[in-house]
């Protein structure tokens, strides 16, 4: 394990609301990761990728970064205008 996941792991485990927080930020991460690997499964620049979607390249990036927390009308807008469909599950996590 790393450091920073070290740290993390250690904090979470003493503070409950950092915990909380870390989840939260690691759903907005998941949510980049995802929209980055769909881009590029099109062969896609980010450019390019905004153009077809009709939104700006700095949203696109902040979005995959994490730097901004899209909402589900604003991936739903990507997925209609790309062609693809935004499917949402509920994971208990007591089950993982």
């Amino acid at each position: 394990m790393s450091q920073l996941q070290d740290y993390i792991n250690d904090r979470s485990a003493k503070n409950p609301q950092f915990a909380a927080e870390m989840q939260k930020q690691s759903l907005v991460m998941e949510n980049g990761i995802s929209l980055m690997k769909y881009r590029e499964s099109l062969g896609l620049s980010r450019h390019k990728f905004a153009k077809l979607v009709g939104k700006k390249k700095s949203t696109i990036f902040k979005i995959e970064s994490g730097e901004k927390k899209a909402s589900l009308k604003l991936l739903n807008e990507i997925a209609y205008e790309s062609g693809a469909h935004l499917e949402i599950q509920f994971i208990d996590n007591h089950l993982k």
